[in-house]
């Protein structure tokens, strides 16, 4: 029981660093805190179990990260209606849940135990290099991830709303690159890492138990995206643009009564 209550709130807390990344808050730099802690209890349940229940249990955490996220980050929806502020959070922590689904099964790392119980786990990962694993489940993580939040933006007439490189808006360098990948390439690159770190994390865990530490070379794949997008980004901010002005631009959304929105008068 104490173990169901502590993965839980492990999930209502990563929705809550993800909300407060937004404005509002504007703690952007818990983008890259917030999925570790939900990889891990997605990755490493407490006992053995199916494929099926894997996958069941991913997408009722993951569910439940993304209702915590979203009823935060929709939270000023109550102005328009207490429902729109509830319901609609409901329904998109169902792109999060599916997303969990995923993570806990085609994108788990193979390499990680079976379950986190038993004095023996620690010692069950090879001593060969996982790096290559640990990127293709980094890949194929980032990839659903991405292809929910395009989905999202379009399916039922779609809500594409802060997507997850909507988080990064302050951090002018890094979004720069979304002139070739977009808002939602943007998203790829914090799952990958996140997910790179996570099992980074679970390893030295587990090697620091076996007391046989190596070294993890998918982190510095991780960390030559992050650089690779840096060094794009100062390179767009610092060409010449000729002659031109700074302006600063605010853009207020007018408050309308849905009915006066469509009528042509």
């Amino acid at each position: 029981m104490f173990h169901a209550i502590r993965t839980l709130l492990v999930c209502i807390l990563a929705g809550i660093l993800l909300a407060l990344c937004y404005p509002g808050f504007n703690f952007s730099f818990l983008i890259w805190v917030w999925m570790i802690p939900l990889f891990i209890v997605l990755w490493l349940p407490r006992k053995d179990i199916s494929r099926r229940q894997r996958a069941l249990r991913g997408f009722i955490l993951g569910y439940i990260c993304g209702f915590s996220f979203f009823l935060i980050n929709l939270s000023w929806l109550h102005h328009i209606h207490l429902a729109a502020c509830t319901l609609l959070p409901a329904f998109l922590a169902l792109y999060v849940g599916a997303w969990g689904a995923f993570a806990a099964t085609t994108g788990r790392p193979v390499f990680l135990p079976k379950q986190t119980t038993g004095k023996s786990w620690a010692k069950s990962l090879p001593l060969t290099s996982t790096a290559i694993q640990s990127c293709y489940a980094a890949l194929l993580n980032g990839g659903a991830w991405c292809g929910l939040e395009w989905m999202r933006g379009w399916l039922l007439s779609g809500f594409g709303w802060n997507g997850l490189g909507v988080a990064l808006h302050e951090n002018l360098i890094l979004i720069q690159i979304a002139d070739i990948v977009g808002v939602t390439g943007i998203a790829f690159l914090i799952v990958f890492c996140s997910s790179v770190a996570a099992s980074v994390i679970i390893r030295t865990f587990a090697e620091l138990k076996s007391g046989k530490m190596k070294a993890h070379f998918d982190f510095p794949v991780a960390v030559i995206l992050v650089c690779g997008a840096f060094f794009y980004g100062t390179e767009k901010l610092g060409v010449q643009q000729g002659d031109s002005i700074n302006l600063r631009v605010l853009l207020v959304q007018g408050g309308i009564e849905q009915d006066d929105k469509w009528d042509p008068k």
